[in-house]
């Protein structure tokens, strides 16, 4: 029988600080996940393709982009492992090993929700609707449901900065750092 590479579930856990070998695949992650319908795999199969080392298939997969972070994964997990951290770390690991996602406006949309936040210090819809409508070049489609939230004050046009914003962008700038100092260890141990 042939030792399966453990590499990139090794990788995926120090990243996370979660310990993957641990789920026993009960499936109450893609259970309880409202987006789970809209996956491919489902953030528990997403978990057993860490674990057979299957990087590029995960790191390429729109589950991870598609994710909604909205932590119900993590709180149902019986064995406390922390799903949403885990795909978040490889959204990042996605994007800083420079793999491209089958829908890259979801990617896009990950960039601009980050620049608008280390800008503002938080989300903005009618910037990120600007934005995301001008760099996807899908300036038409859902205006109609857009001007209607607009108009009934939903969406307010007019950003403000949160006050600490200048601690947000610290933080941005300490997890470049850190990605920085990972690529160093990585590059060393090549």
């Amino acid at each position: 029988m042939a030792e399966m590479d453990t590499t990139f579930l090794s990788e995926v856990n120090r990243l996370s600080g979660q310990h993957i070998e641990t789920c026993y695949h009960c499936h109450t992650c893609t259970a309880g996940c409202p987006v789970s319908a809209d996956m491919r795999y489902g953030p528990d199969r997403v978990i057993r393709l860490i674990e057979l080392g299957e990087k590029a298939r995960v790191l390429t997969t729109p589950d991870i982009w598609l994710c909604a972070t909205c932590e119900t994964c993590s709180a149902r997990c019986p064995n406390g492992i922390d799903v949403a951290k885990v795909m978040d770390t490889l959204r990042h690991l996605s994007a800083a090993e420079g793999y491209r996602s089958p829908e890259p406006r979801i990617l896009l949309f990950h960039h601009l929700y980050l620049a608008v936040v280390r800008f503002l210090g938080r989300s903005h819809e009618a910037i990120m609707l600007g934005l995301y409508k001008l760099r996807s070049l899908d300036l038409l489609s859902d205006m109609d449901s857009g001007l209607v939230l607009v108009l009934r004050g939903k969406i307010p046009i007019l950003p403000r900065r949160i006050k600490g914003v200048a601690g947000v962008r610290q933080i941005f700038e300490a997890a470049a750092r850190a990605d920085k100092l990972a690529q160093g260890t990585d590059h060393a141990r090549e």
